[in-house]
This record gives C-alpha cells, sequence and structure tokens, in this order.
C-alpha cells in the first residue's frame, strides 16, 4: 500500500475544492475483515451473507478524477449504501447514496462495531484510571465472574496467563476467534492458543469487554453502558444492538459485531475521533494526550504490521483462527493505524467490518470518512478490474486534497467550511449517476451537503503546508 500510494497521480489540474465533481463513490478497502483470509471468510459467510456482484459503471468524469474512479468501481449492491466526509467541526463536506438509502439508514455494523466498544473502554480508563488501564489483567476486576479469568490455561502447554485490557483491544490476548462465544464462561474454558503479546490474530476480545463494561458500570445491559460512556455524550440517536443479530446469531449483546448504526450517528463517531476525544463542542471525553498513547498510533512491538507479528498457534488446526484475517496496517487500543512511522503516530486510523461498513480517519488531511453498507467484499468473489480493495486507503489524500477549499489554506479557530451555495458554485439536487449495465442502479448526490473544507491551523506550523502534528 506504501509504494503504490506514492505512485499515484496528483490531483487532476483545475478542479477547485472538489466543486467540480459530479460524483461521489462507495468502495471497499483491505481491512482487518477482508485482508488475507478468503477461506474463512468464504466458508463462514459467504452462504450466510450474500454478497454483491461487481458491475461496470459510467464515470462522471475524467479518468484522472479520485472519487469518480473510486464510484466507478463500487460493485452495484443489492441494498443500498451511504457514505461522506466530515471535518473537524463536524459539518458533512461531502455525501451521497445508493439506492435511497439516507443517513438516518439503519445499518448492521458487523465488525466495525469494535470502534464503539474500543472508545467505551477508552472513555473508562480516562474516567476510571485506578480500575481501567491497558496493562491491568481483567481476572483482577472483582465485579462479576471476572476473577475466573486468572491463569487461562494455554493448548499444548501447562503454563497458565492471564489477558490485559491492552492485550484484547490489539488482539494479542492468545484468544481464538470464538465467533459465535454466547457468554464469558464460554470463552474462558477455550482458553488460549497462545501466548498473550507475542502475535496479532484477530478474536473475540472486544465483546468480552463489553461484558465487562456493562459489569464494571454495574448497567442491566451494555447498551446501557454504551449509551453513558458512547452514545449521550457524542449525541447518538440511532445506535444500538441488531435484534436480529442478537436473537438468531451472536445469541446476545456482541460489542465486537452486533452493533447497528448509521451514517448520521457513526459520522459523530469519526469526528471524535479526528478530534482526538474531544467533541466539536470542546467536551473532552478522552485527553489528547491519551489519545495519542492509546488510539493514535501502532502499539505492536517494534511497530510490526499485523502481517509481521504471527503467534506460534498451539490450538488443533480446526480451532477457529484469526492469524491470517489482518492486512497491512498497525494496531492501536481503539482501530488499526495506516502510515505511521513504526510504533510512531499513525497519519489514519480506522476500522471497517464483513458488510464494508467504515470509520476512518486522516490526521494529516483533518478530515473524517464514514461508510454504511451491507455487501461484503471479498476479493476471491471480486473481479481485478471492479474491486475498490485498499482503495480509500491508498487514495485519501487525493480525496481530501479535491475536497479542500482553495486556494489551500487553514482554518481559524471559529472558522468553518463554506457550502458550495456560499461559494457562488451551482448546486443540484438529486443528481444521478447510472450504472451502464443496471439503469436501474444509481448513485444519488445531493449537492447541497457538498462543501470544501479548511484544515485546522496549527500554531508553529507553516498554515500553507496543511501540516498536523
Amino acid at each position: 500500500l506504501r509504494s503504490a500510494r506514492r505512485q499515484l497521480p496528483g490531483p487532476q489540474p483545475g478542479v477547485a475544492g472538489g466543486h467540480a465533481l459530479r460524483g461521489g463513490f462507495a468502495a471497499r478497502a483491505r481491512t482487518p475483515e477482508t485482508g488475507g483470509m478468503r477461506w474463512i471468510a468464504g466458508a463462514l459467510c459467504a452462504g450466510l451473507f450474500g454478497w454483491g456482484g461487481a458491475a461496470d459503471a459510467a464515470s462522471a468524469s475524467g479518468p484522472g478524477n479520485v472519487l469518480d474512479i473510486y464510484h466507478s468501481k463500487f460493485a452495484s449492491p443489492v441494498e443500498g449504501a451511504q457514505f461522506q466526509f466530515a471535518h473537524a467541526g463536524g459539518d458533512v463536506v461531502w455525501q451521497g447514496s445508493f439506492q435511497g438509502w439516507t443517513d438516518a439508514t439503519p445499518t448492521p455494523l458487523l465488525s466495525a462495531s469494535k470502534v464503539i466498544t474500543s472508545f467505551a473502554v477508552l472513555r473508562s480508563m480516562q474516567l476510571r484510571p485506578a480500575d481501567w488501564f491497558p496493562e491491568r489483567p481483567i481476572n483482577e476486576f472483582a465485579v462479576g465472574a471476572w476473577r475466573s479469568f486468572a491463569n487461562l490455561r494455554m493448548a499444548g502447554s501447562t503454563r497458565r496467563f492471564n489477558v490485559t485490557i491492552k492485550q484484547l483491544l490489539t488482539h494479542t490476548s492468545g484468544l481464538a476467534f470464538a465467533l459465535l462465544a454466547k457468554s464469558p464462561d464460554s470463552i474462558r474454558r477455550r482458553g488460549l492458543c497462545f501466548e498473550p503479546g507475542t502475535g496479532w490474530s484477530y478474536s473475540i476480545g472486544h465483546r468480552l469487554l463489553g461484558w465487562l463494561l456493562r459489569d464494571y458500570w454495574q448497567k442491566a445491559s451494555v447498551q446501557e453502558a454504551l449509551d453513558d460512556l458512547v452514545y449521550t455524550p457524542l449525541g447518538m440517536s440511532s445506535t444500538r444492538f441488531a435484534a436480529w443479530w442478537m436473537d438468531h446469531f451472536f445469541k446476545g449483546e456482541a460489542g465486537d459485531g452486533g452493533i447497528e448504526s448509521t451514517a448520521a450517528d457513526l459520522t459523530k463517531v469519526a469526528v471524535a475521533m479526528l478530534r482526538k476525544g474531544q467533541t466539536p463542542g470542546g467536551d473532552v471525553l478522552i485527553s489528547q494526550a491519551n489519545w495519542d498513547a492509546w488510539g493514535a498510533q501502532n502499539l505492536l512491538p517494534g511497530g510490526a504490521l499485523v502481517t509481521e507479528f504471527k503467534p506460534k498457534w498451539t490450538c488443533p488446526f480446526w480451532v477457529l483462527s484469526g492469524r491470517f484475517i489482518g492486512a497491512e496496517f498497525g494496531q492501536s487500543m481503539f482501530a488499526a493505524t495506516y502510515y505511521g512511522s513504526g510504533s510512531g503516530a499513525a497519519r489514519e486510523v480506522g476500522w471497517q467490518g464483513f458488510f464494508s461498513s467504515a470509520v476512518h480517519v486522516s490526521y494529516a488531511e483533518d478530515l473524517a470518512f464514514v461508510k454504511t453498507q451491507r455487501v461484503i467484499d471479498i476479493e476471491a468473489f471480486t473481479s481485478p478490474k471492479q474491486s475498490t480493495t485498499a482503495y480509500h486507503l491508498m487514495h485519501f489524500s487525493e480525496m481530501s486534497e479535491y475536497l479542500r477549499c482553495k486556494p489551500v489554506r487553514c482554518a481559524a479557530p471559529g472558522q468553518k467550511a463554506r457550502l458550495c451555495s456560499d461559494n457562488g458554485t451551482q448546486c443540484q439536487e438529486g443528481v444521478k449517476y447510472r450504472w451502464l449495465v443496471s439503469p436501474r442502479s444509481a448513485l444519488l448526490v445531493n449537492e447541497t451537503s457538498h462543501a470544501c473544507y479548511l484544515p485546522r491551523c496549527h500554531r508553529g506550523r507553516d498554515a500553507a503546508r496543511l501540516l498536523l502534528p
């Protein structure tokens, strides 16, 4: 991804602030769930979930336009999609929808649920640092039955281990995938498949932490804990555990995959990520220092990517492993990290679910992105011509350049992005872009929601270069 990104052409000259664009995009990216383990994804999920087929699409403008290229690669879904960019002030810069979806359409997030549970854990670490800190073993919590997690057995060994909050958040706990685990005890009895802290394997950690949050904060449900820690402080009104997934698949509240949300609510999470734990109104939910330490840097040893930090697996081959699901990203206690320098600060942070809903922010570009969708993007089932895997990772800076106000500058405190109507650019509602092979499938872009944005100014930096810390 790094080498590919360096070779990409720059933005097309003559397109000011993105206002000449007449298209959007909804795309698939190489993510923790679609990166490398095709056989697991296919065997477990193809028959259960289904997937969208690929279709050639008309590009709204020239080949140099990265947003339209992204749009043209988007496989026409059976169900729709909503996508949008937002700046640090919380205003939506650009949005579009497929098949009549809006930013209020409820969507199962699957693994993108993890960003919400992670935010709740980091907020607990902020509020109760004596009880919640990265190296705290979960068996030291006296609530519920969590003391029973002391001295977990490891397959093929007489050794025993405890697992910490950090290990659960970073997928380094040694736990197996355990997709259908219904209770803490069912996970405890499975034991460990490698020594905690010695490798990365996608696992059940966020589900355990959701249950621990419920017990620690003495709530009747995980939903109530998330309401207090995340939804209410961020003003999210349409995010909850999806009834069908709770009743028929996860058999309970799964903080790692069972949450349903909307693009409007996810945008509030993304903006808080972009602002490093703060709301646009200035409320500090997580301090910037803690966010930088916990959420915005790769915490794997030596700055390794997850594909490089391989565990010594000791469980039998039939035990479901998440060792091969990761791709080329680092891992913080919040989400995946991209384009950092070893274990230093990451330029970008994000996560994507199996149905392709995604949350992604760029600190370098000062821009947030969300996508809600119900289409499975697995490279094994998508033609190379139409695959958009890893596209928003490789092209985020180019897309941001299109959306940035011209001339290039940064925003003084309190200054907001300018809507296209304020820029003297003619706005159009209901602009449609139809697929060549399927005229009934159309991307709808409402340009009254399109704005250019101004990255925030930072003292001591050259504003014209738009460099962020």
